[in-house]
């Protein structure tokens, strides 16, 4: 049997650890990982790194070392097209992969913003590389007395980026959190949104609903 997975995101690699503890002892299976990046991203944890409290490595670890003690066959490539009639999958620099079963976990990516400005002049946070890049961005800023930082939206990511980057810069941050839908937390309970305001309010960051 050979199953080939096409994305190392949380469900693909939990899917390829999942099928090599379940089928390790028939020596019929192939588990193939098709992933073009070299390393996992652990996106709840990014914020960490932004006050040090965990290291790159530990929010990004190698596929290499989390896959060293499997027979999943990793591949850091993309995938160019799926051919469901030939059960073939074409890869964008190797061989084609042929398969018994394919599983598509392919994630989802960032809806760019809209707003006028907003491509240009702000700094995405959803990847290790953006993590890195907003972390150099204050590092240079670590000669001002006051430095201020405007957050676009208030869901999860955003109040949580907005309390991490309060503890970072400490009185020296003036944080503002901004969000068009009127509420922290929308589709969240009351209770967890009374919670996140109190989080807020006890970083002293400003809230513009």
């Amino acid at each position: 049997m050979r199953a080939c997975i096409l994305g190392g995101g949380f469900g693909g690699l939990y899917c390829a650890l999942s099928l090599h503890r379940r089928l390790k002892k028939s020596a019929q299976v192939h588990i193939t990982l098709v992933e073009p990046r070299d390393r996992f991203n652990f996106t709840p944890l990014l914020y960490e790194l932004l006050t040090q409290e965990l290291a790159p490595w530990e929010i990004a670890p190698a596929y290499q070392d989390l896959l060293k003690h499997t027979a999943v066959d990793l591949r850091q490539d993309w995938a160019e097209h799926i051919d469901l009639d030939q059960q073939r999958v074409t890869l964008r620099h190797g061989e084609p992969l042929a398969y018994d079963y394919l599983v598509v976990a392919l994630g989802s990516q960032m809806r760019p913003p809209t707003t006028p400005g907003s491509q240009t002049h702000t700094l995405p946070f959803n990847t290790l590389a953006d993590a890195e890049q907003l972390e150099r961005r204050l590092a240079s800023l670590d000669h001002l007395p006051k430095v201020q930082v405007v957050v676009a939206g208030a869901g999860p990511s955003g109040v949580e980026l907005a309390c991490k980057l309060s503890d970072r810069l400490g009185s020296r941050g003036q944080i503002t959190v901004v969000d068009r839908r009127g509420e922290i937390l929308r589709s969240y309970p009351e209770r967890i949104q009374r919670a996140a305001a109190r989080a807020l309010a006890q970083r002293g960051v400003e809230v513009y609903l």
